[in-house]
C-alpha cells in the first residue's frame, strides 16, 4: 500500500498478503501511514533473487520478439514528479494500444484511482470479441519460480480483473512464464478461480473503506503464513505480551476458541484454575483432551516462575497382548542405529517435493558421519525424476544397512530413528509413486525398524515448551546447533530462494550450504534425543523398581506365497518396462500403457499394505487419541451384554460420540489386540454397537478391516501382462478389450475415426446403435445427476440379450449391481421379455434370480442359461468363465483401473457407464500417477467430461431445475448440461423461501469440527418452516402437492453431524452422508457444512471443499438446493492452488444463490 494524492492506493501484492493472513495488509497500512516501520533485512540472496527475476522478464520479452511478435512498451514519462500522474498517463498509453489491437504489451499499466497494476504483458486473442473490437487480450506473467504458486495465480486474476475494466469482457485464462531451464507456461482458466478471486478482492476493499485495517490485531491468531512472514517476530511479541493461548504446546485453534467461550482468555488464567472448576464449561467428550491441556499449560507456567526447565514422566500402560507405549517403545540401543530426516517443500512442483534426505550414523568416524541426499538433477534443478533418484539412493543406502545387520535368528539389528510420522510415512508415499523400492520397504516396515522419537516424548512425559517440535526440547539435552536457519519454515524459504536463484555462483551455493546444516543439525539432534530418553527411560525403571519391556525384534521375511508373487511381479515389470525411454514425455500411447499396467501388477497389495499401515498406526494412538483424534476407528467401547455362543461370542458394546468410518455387515479389528471381529449392526443415534468374534474378550476399539486374497487378482493382472508381453498391447489377441481401456483407444463401433459419435442432445438414442456395434473394445458414457443412466443400462442390456447376447454387469459394490439388475427385470417385463438373470449372491427376488456361487454358477452363466449375469470383481476374475460378449461397468467412476481391467479380461466389449464428477474411487494408498484413477477417470484424462469422439457425454438432465443446472453445468461439466423440458416447471411455494435455485444460509459459530450445534438448530427450523401447514412444491409435470418430510433430504460431510440431525429431526426426516445419497433426490436438499472454518475441517479442504461431494450434495435437489454453513468456510486461506480451486467452487454456490434473510425478512 502507497499514499497517493492523499488516499491509500494498492497493489496485487497487498491482495495476496491478505488472502495469506488477516493481519498482513493491517501491518501493511500501518507502515504506510507511517505509524510502525517495516521489518528490514539486508539478504544479497534475496537482492540476486530480484536481479535474476528481471533477467527472466528480459529474455522472455526478447523470446517474443525473436519469434516474430511485435511488442510495444509502456514507457511512463520520466520527467513527471507526480507518481499519480505517472501511473494515468501509463494507463491511457495501455488503452490506447489495446484498442489500436498491437499484439503484444510489455509492462501494461492499470490505475482507477485505487488500485495500481503492471502485467508483465498482455498477448492479443483473435476472434473473441469485446469492446475493443474482433480481439481481446489475455494476461501473461514472468515468474522466476519453477513452480505456480497461489500469490503469482492471485497477481494475474488483479491485473486480468483490471484489464475487463479496460475491454469489457475477462479473459478466458492467465499465463504464468515460469523459471528454470524448462521455460514452463502454465495457463489457468479464470472461471475456474474466479468466485473466490472476486470475494476476496470484495473483502480487502470493505475493510479497506471501513477502517478495518487502521486497527491492528492486539495479539493475531498464529497462521500457516507466520513462518516465512517479515513481521513474524513482530507479532510473535504481541503473542507473547498478551500470553496468548496459543503458547500452550499442542493447542488447536477450535480449543483455543471452546476455552475462550468458556471465560478462559491467557494462557496463565487457564494454568492456575482449578480443573474442577472448568470442566463443566468444556464439551465432556473432549474432557481427556482438555485435561492433558491443561497439565501442558500448568508445566509451561511453573516453568516461567521459577526460571527451570520441568519435565513430568507420564503413567505406564501395561498389559497382556497391548502394544508398548511411551518410554517403553524405546528399543534397545545398538552400534549400527541411524538417524534420518528429510527437507520438504509442499509448495513446490504442485503438490510438493521431498528436497533433502539426510542420514546421520553416530558410530561412524569421530563425532559421527552424516550423509545428504539431494534431489537435483545433473542440471542442478529440482525434479520428480531426480527427487526419485534421491529417495532411491538414500533408500538404498538404509536398505544395505538394514540387511548387514541381519543376526543368525532373521531379526534386524538396527532401528531408524526419526521425529514424527514424516519420515516413514513420505518413503511409503514415494515408493508407491515411483513404484519402486516397495518389497524393501515391506522388510523394514515388517522388522519394525523405523522409532517415531516424537510419538515416543509425547506419549511418555510432559515437558515445559511451547511445542513439541525437536528444537524446543533441545535445552532439555544440551543440543547446540551449527546452522544459522532457526527452523523448517527458515529451511523452507531458503530452498524456494535457492530455487529461484537458479544454478550456480556464491549465493546459490551458501544457501545450499546452510539448508544442508539444518538437516544434519536435526539428524545429530535427534540421535542426542534419544540418548537423552534412554535417561528418562532408567528413571521410569528406578520409579518402578524393576526393569521395564522393550520393544522385541522382528523378522522382515515375508511368508513363502507371498514372495513367489512378488518374484513374478517383479519380473514381469521388468519385462513391460525394458525399452522405455528415460522421461514419459518420450512415450508412446502404447508404452504408456505398458508403463501403466506394469505399475498396476502391484495396485492390490499397495492397498493391503496400506492397511495394515492404518492398522499399525492406530495401534500406537493411545484408546483416548482414537477417540478424539482418529476419524476412522471407532474407540472408547465399553460392554453392555455378552451372548456366548458355541463358536462365536456376540457383545453389544457402547462407545462416546465420534467420527468414524464403520459400517455395519463389515469385517474390522482391534487395533490394540489385533483380533478379528464382524460388526453386526451399529447405530450412531444412541452410540451402540453389536459385534461377533471367536475372541474371549470384547474390542476396546474397531478398525474397519475387509480381508481379501489380493492375490486371486493379482494373478489375473499377471495374466493380462503375460499377454502383452507376448502379444503386444495393441490388435488382435486375448483380452483385447481391457488392453484397449488401458491404451484409451478410441471406441471402435463403426464410426470414422475421431468423428463425434452422436450428435449434441442425442447421445441417449445413439447408445443403442453404438453399443450393438461395439468389436472388442470399450465405450464409455458419463452420465451426470439425472441424466437416466440406470434406464438407460437397463435397456441396452435387455435389448442385448433379446438378440442373443450374453451380458454381465459389475461394480464396486453388491447393492449398485442389484439396483441395475432389478431395472433390467422391469424393463424387460415392461416390454414383455424374460430374461434369465443371474447374480453371485442373489439380493434380487427369491426363486427368479440363478446363483453364480460355486461351479454350477460358473457353468449356468458359460451356458447361457444365465443371460444376464451380476457380480463384483471377483466373480469376474475366475478363470473359469467364458467371456461375456459385452460387460457393462456402473459407477465406473468409483471402480479402480486395476479392479476394471480385471474384469473386462472376462468380457469381449466392454461398456463404462458413470460419473468422476460424482463421488470418487475409495482408495486408501499412494499410486504411481496414472495408475490411481478410476476406470472411467482414466478414459477422461484431465478433461471434466468425455471428449466426444471417446464417449456418449448425457447432456440432460430430469431432475434439476434450470437455476440449479447452470450452476451444475458451468462448475462441473463443461457447461455441457441442460436441462429437460418440464424442469423449469419444478418449484416451491413455501413462505420466506425463493421458488427455486440455490439457497445460502450463513450460521456463525467457532470451534466445530464433526459437530455443530448450531447449524442442528438452523436445519430444524429449515425443515420445520418448508413443512409447514400450506408449503407444496410442484413437479416436472406441473402437479402441485404439499411438502412433507418425504421430499426433504437433509446431508451433512461428518457422522456425527448426521446423528446429531437425526436427533433432532425424528426418523421422518432422510438424514445421511453424501455417500449415502449418491443416485436419490428430492424437491429440496439441505447441506450442513458442520465444520466452522478450513483449520477446524478434520479430514482437510480435499474433504470437506471436495468438487465431487459438493456437486453430489447439491445436484440431489430438484427445485431447491441449501447450503448451511458458516461464513469463514467462504474465507479459508488458500496454501496452495488447488485449494483456490476448492474454495472457488463453494464461492460461486454462495455468489449465486439466495442469501437467507435478505429477501424474506428471516434470521
Amino acid at each position: 500500500m502507497q499514499q497517493l494524492d492523499g488516499r491509500i492506493v494498492y497493489a496485487a501484492r497487498d491482495l495476496v498478503g491478505f488472502a495469506l493472513c488477516p493481519q498482513l495488509p493491517r501491518l501493511e497500512y500501518a507502515a504506510a501511514q507511517g505509524i510502525l516501520e517495516r521489518p528490514q533485512f539486508r539478504d544479497p540472496a534475496l537482492d540476486r533473487v530480484v536481479e535474476r527475476g528481471r533477467q527472466h522478464e528480459a529474455r522472455f520479452l526478447e523470446e517474443l520478439r525473436a519469434a516474430g511478435h511485435t511488442v510495444v512498451e509502456i514507457q511512463p514519462d520520466g520527467t513527471l514528479q507526480d507518481r499519480a500522474e505517472q501511473l494515468r498517463q501509463a494507463a491511457e498509453a495501455t488503452a490506447r494500444a489495446m484498442r489500436a489491437g498491437e499484439e503484444v504489451i510489455y509492462q501494461a499499466t492499470f490505475f482507477d484511482g485505487r488500485r495500481r497494476g503492471h502485467a508483465d504483458f498482455l498477448r492479443r486473442v483473435d476472434g473473441r470479441g469485446s469492446r475493443l473490437g474482433d480481439w481481446a487480450y489475455e494476461v501473461w506473467d514472468t515468474k522466476l519460480a519453477r513452480e505456480a504458486k497461489p500469490g503469482a495465480l492471485i497477481q494475474v486474476l488483479f491485473y486480468d480483473e483490471l484489464l475487463e475494466a479496460v475491454q469489457g469482457t475477462s479473459g478466458e485464462r492467465v499465463h504464468l512464464a515460469l523459471g528454470g531451464s524448462a521455460r514452463d507456461v502454465r495457463s489457468f482458466a479464470v472461471r475456474q478461480y474466479a468466485a473466490w478471486y472476486r470475494r476476496l478482492r470484495r473483502r480487502f476493499d470493505e475493510a479497506l473503506h471501513n477502517g478495518a485495517f487502521a486497527t491492528p490485531e492486539p495479539a493475531p491468531e498464529p497462521v500457516e503464513h507466520c513462518e516465512v512472514c517479515s513481521w513474524r517476530l513482530h507479532c510473535q511479541g504481541l503473542r507473547r505480551d498478551a500470553d496468548h493461548l496459543s503458547l500452550i504446546a499442542g493447542i488447536a485453534r477450535s480449543q483455543r476458541r471452546r476455552l475462550k467461550d468458556a471465560g478462559i482468555a491467557t494462557r496463565t488464567q487457564f494454568a492456575d484454575a482449578p480443573w474442577e472448576d472448568i470442566a463443566g464449561r468444556l464439551p465432556r467428550r473432549s474432557h481427556d483432551a482438555y485435561r492433558k491441556l491443561h497439565r501442558q499449560a500448568r508445566l509451561q507456567v511453573e516453568a516461567e516462575r521459577t526460571g527451570r526447565l520441568r519435565y513430568e514422566l507420564e503413567p505406564l500402560a501395561l498389559g497382556d497382548g497391548l502394544p508398548l507405549q511411551g518410554l517403553l517403545a524405546l528399543p534397545e540401543p545398538t552400534p549400527n542405529d541411524l538417524f534420518f530426516d528429510i527437507e520438504g517443500d509442499p509448495f513446490a512442483l504442485d503438490d510438493g517435493v521431498e528436497y533433502l534426505f539426510g542420514i546421520f550414523d553416530p558410530a561412524e568416524g569421530e563425532g559421527g558421519t552424516y550423509y545428504p541426499f539431494w534431489s537435483i538433477d545433473e542440471d542442478g534443478r529440482v525434479t520428480r525424476e531426480a527427487e526419485r533418484r534421491a529417495f532411491e539412493r538414500a533408500f538404498d543406502f538404509l536398505y544395505r544397512r538394514f540387511c548387514a545387520s541381519l543376526r543368525e535368528d532373521g531379526t534386524a539389528g538396527m532401528r531408524v530413528y526419526h521425529f514424527g510420522a514424516y519420515e516413514p510415512s513420505t518413503l511409503k508415499r514415494l515408493a508407491a509413486r515411483y513404484g519402486t523400492r516397495e518389497r524393501e520397504l515391506d522388510e523394514l516396515l515388517r522388522a519394525e525398524t523405523f522409532v517415531d522419537l516424537y510419538r515416543i516424548v509425547r506419549q511418555g512425559l510432559r515437558a515445559s515448551v511451547e511445542s513439541y517440535s525437536i528444537k524446543q526440547l533441545e535445552p532439555f539435552y544440551g543440543f547446540q546447533r551449527q546452522a544459522s536457519l532457526r527452523d523448517a519454515g527458515d529451511s523452507i524459504e531458503a530452498f524456494e530462494r535457492w530455487l529461484e536463484l537458479g544454478h550456480g555462483g556464491h549465493d546459490h551455493q551458501e544457501l545450499r550450504q546452510n539448508i544442508e546444516a539444518y538437516n544434519a543439525d536435526d539428524c545429530r539432534s535427534a540421535a542426542a534425543l534419544r540418548d537423552w530418553l534412554e535417561g528418562r527411560r532408567r528413571e521410569l525403571e528406578e520409579q518402578h523398581g524393576q526393569p521395564l519391556p522393550r520393544p522385541a525384534p522382528k523378522s522382515p521375511d515375508p511368508s513363502e506365497g507371498t514372495a513367489q508373487n512378488l518374484d513374478k511381479t517383479a519380473e514381469l515389470f521388468r519385462q513391460l518396462t525394458a525399452d522405455l525411454p528415460p522421461t514419459a514425455e518420450e512415450w508412446t500411447d502404447e508404452q504408456r500403457a505398458r508403463w501403466t499396467l506394469a505399475n498396476l501388477l502391484s495396485w492390490h497389495r499397495r492397498e493391503l499394505r496400506a492397511k495394515y499401515w492404518r492398522l499399525f498406526a492406530c495401534r500406537e494412538k493411545t484408546p483416548e487419541e482414537l477417540v478424539s483424534d482418529d476419524d476412522t476407528a471407532l474407540g472408547g467401547l465399553e460392554p453392555v451384554t455378552q451372548d456366548s455362543g458355541r463358536r462365536e461370542t456376540r457383545w453389544q458394546l457402547r462407545f462416546p460420540p465420534q467420527e468414524h468410518r464403520l459400517g455395519p455387515v463389515e469385517a474390522a479389528r482391534d487395533p490394540f489386540t489385533l483380533e478379528r471381529f464382524r460388526v453386526l449392526a451399529i447405530d450412531d443415534e444412541k452410540g451402540l454397537v453389536t459385534v461377533s468374534g471367536k475372541s474371549q474378550a470384547p474390542p476396546t476399539a474397531l478398525l474397519p478391516f475387509e480381508e481379501y486374497r489380493v492375490d486371486v487378482l493379482e494373478n489375473r493382472l499377471r495374466r493380462l501382462a503375460e499377454a502383452v508381453v507376448t502379444h503386444g498391447m495393441s490388435g488382435p489377441g486375448p483380452y483385447r478389450a481391457a488392453r484397449e481401456l488401458l491404451l484409451r483407444s478410441l471406441p471402435r463401433c463403426g464410426q470414422q475415426p475421431g468423428a463425434p459419435l452422436a450428435a449434441e442432445g442425442e447421445a441417449a438414442d445413439a447408445a443403442g446403435r453404438l453399443v450393438a456395434s461395439l468389436h472388442e473394445s470399450c465405450l464409455a458414457i458419463q452420465g451426470p445427476p439425472g441424466t437416466g443412466k440406470t434406464t438407460l443400462i437397463a435397456k441396452l442390456i435387455v435389448s442385448l440379450a433379446a438378440s442373443g447376447k450374453r451380458v454381465g454387469v459389475t461394480a464396486n459394490s453388491h447393492a449398485v449391481i442389484t439396483n441395475v439388475l432389478e431395472r433390467v427385470e422391469e424393463t424387460a417385463l415392461a416390454a414383455g421379455q424374460q430374461i434369465r438373470i443371474g447374480q453371485r449372491k442373489p439380493d434380487g427376488p427369491k426363486g427368479r434370480w440363478h446363483s453364480l456361487a460355486g461351479q454350477a454358477g460358473i457353468e449356468a452363466l458359460n451356458s447361457g442359461q444365465v443371460q444376464v449375469a451380476g457380480g463384483t470383481v471377483w466373480l469376474w476374475a475366475n478363470d473359469g468363465i467364458d467371456p461375456v460378449d459385452v460387460l457393462f461397468i456402473d459407477e465406473a467412476g468409483q471402480l479402480s483401473l486395476a479392479n476394471a481391467l480385471v474384469a473386462a479380461m472376462a468380457a469381449h466389449s466392454v461398456v463404462l457407464v458413470g460419473d468422476p464428477q460424482q463421488l470418487d474411487q475409495p482408495t486408501l494408498a499412494a499410486h504411481p500417477p496414472g495408475t490411481d484413477s478410476s476406470a472411467l477417470g482414466h478414459l477422461l484424462g484431465e478433461s471434466a467430461t468425455i471428449p466426444p469422439d471417446r464417449g456418449l457425454f448425457l447432456d440432460q438432465t430430469w431432475r434439476l431445475h434450470p437455476a440449479i443446472c447452470a450452476y451444475t453445468s458451468e462448475l462441473f461439466y463443461d457447461g455441457r448440461l441442460h436441462p429437460a423440458r418440464g424442469c423449469e416447471r419444478q418449484c416451491l411455494e413455501a413462505s420466506g423461501f425463493p421458488a427455486s435455485g440455490l439457497l445460502f444460509v450463513p450460521v456463525s459459530h467457532e470451534g466445530c469440527d464433526v459437530e455443530s450445534q448450531e447449524e442442528v438448530d438452523a436445519v430444524a427450523e429449515l425443515c420445520e418452516r418448508l413443512t409447514a401447514p400450506g408449503a407444496a412444491w410442484v413437479d416436472r409435470d406441473g402437479v402441485r402437492r404439499p411438502l412433507s418430510s418425504e421430499d426433504i433430504l437433509v446431508i451433512a460431510p461428518y457422522n456425527l453431524q448426521v446423528r446429531r440431525l437425526q436427533e433432532r429431526l425424528g426418523a421422518e426426516f432422510r438424514v445421511g452422508t453424501v455417500d449415502k445419497f449418491q443416485g436419490q433426490e428430492a424437491p429440496v436438499v439441505i447441506y450442513s457444512m458442520t465444520s466452522s472454518s478450513k483449520e477446524d475441517a478434520p479430514r482437510g479442504m480435499e474433504f470437506l471443499y471436495s468438487l465431487n461431494r459438493l456437486n453430489v450434495a447439491t445436484s440431489r435437489a430438484k427445485c431447491l438446493a441449501i447450503v448451511v454453513a458458516s461464513p469463514a468456510l467462504l474465507d479459508p486461506v488458500c496454501t496452495t492452488i488447488r485449494q483456490m480451486e476448492l474454495a472457488s467452487a463453494l464461492a460461486s454456490f454462495v455468489e449465486r444463490a439466495t442469501t437467507w434473510g435478505q429477501t424474506s425478512g428471516d434470521s
